[in-house]
């Protein structure tokens, strides 16, 4: 099944990589300056397992949360961009990532009218596109000049440059339902200069169609001129451990991915992670949010999930990178230089 933004004709075609990439993507977001140390203490050992491995990651951070922690503990923001800088010299590229409009002085969201995540009539998940566009009637263009500017301070607080090569991912993977909406963004990410997309979903929300991303081989295709698709093909919880049922699912699902299996093939295994599942845990089958809060157990529950990456990278001879890693040349995708 092929995505929406190659439905629409936004796309010329698939890309062909040179090599076999592994792109880690994390989506860091819901901290909250009443759980700072225990985040803090998570992003430290998280660097520390970086170093040890050599393993990068494309980090897509929540730009609301970072200007609610910025107005609301200007100390505590203090230690998270310095956080940051650990993290980027460890091997971390930084991203925007956004999943509803806020103010950017003062980091208050917009109330919302719907508890829902689906809405009948809106194909997608009612996130950051729906809520800029549908509920506060901006166009996407003058949101994302907004957003360009939180990602640039946030750098310059954290004294790191941004990356050379920009990426972008919308909350709830959100790019607008509509064909017209879903050409708007499009647009506006290449105007702003961005490279590189990772937003591709296909399917109606909440419905068997539903789909995010596209598997190994399939899921990098051009934007046009100016933009790369690199669509989510994989999945990983960092809360869980080398021997969890989950982590024996994702597996599972990677065996199945024909070209992934089979090691002459090159391409860009995208995999996304989400830093809160660090935090969570599970009681008698019910998930409990947010449920732990000792650094110690989150420091056991880093360095399990880079015991499981690294398995992962050996069996499958992946080279880790980021976007910013990443350059095309005459028609192919590879590493820089």
């Amino acid at each position: 099944m092929a995505t929406d933004l190659e439905d629409l004709g936004l796309s010329s075609g698939p890309i062909l990589c040179t090599e076999r990439l592994w792109l880690l993507t994390v989506d860091f977001e819901a901290f909250r300056p009443s759980s700072l140390d225990v985040w803090l203490a998570a992003m430290e050992a998280w660097g520390e397992a970086m170093l040890r491995t050599q393993l990068r990651f494309s980090v897509f951070l929540s730009l609301e949360d970072v200007a609610a922690l910025r107005a609301q503990d200007p100390s505590g923001y203090g230690r998270f961009v310095k956080a940051v800088s650990t993290l980027h010299a460890a091997g971390c590229r930084f991203y925007p990532h956004n999943h509803r409009v806020f103010d950017t002085t003062t980091g208050d969201m917009r109330e919302r009218t719907h508890k829902s995540h689906h809405v009948p009539g809106y194909t997608k998940r009612t996130s950051m596109f729906y809520d800029v566009v549908r509920l506060n009637n901006l166009p996407f263009s003058e949101w994302l000049s907004s957003l360009d500017a939180e990602d640039s301070r946030l750098h310059d607080d954290a004294g790191i440059p941004r990356p050379a090569q920009r990426a972008f991912r919308p909350g709830g993977w959100d790019h607008g339902s509509e064909a017209e909406e879903i050409r708007a963004y499009v647009a506006a990410l290449a105007s702003a200069g961005f490279r590189f997309d990772s937003s591709a979903t296909a399917g109606v929300y909440g419905t068997p169609t539903w789909r995010v991303g596209a598997e190994f081989g399939q899921n990098v295709f051009s934007l046009g001129d100016d933009m790369v698709e690199v669509a989510a093909s994989s999945w990983l919880n960092c809360g869980h451990g080398p021997r969890s049922a989950r982590t024996a699912m994702l597996v599972a699902r990677l065996l199945r991915q024909h070209h992934f299996v089979t090691p002459w093939h090159s391409g860009i295994q995208c995999t996304v992670l989400h830093f809160d599942h660090l935090f969570h845990s599970r009681s008698r089958g019910q998930l409990r949010y947010f449920s732990i809060a000792d650094p110690k157990v989150v420091g056991r529950r880093v360095a399990s999930a880079f015991r499981l990456m690294v398995a992962l990278r050996t069996a499958f001879r992946l080279y880790s990178a980021t976007f910013d890693d990443l350059e095309l040349h005459a028609g192919r995708l590879g590493l820089t230089g």
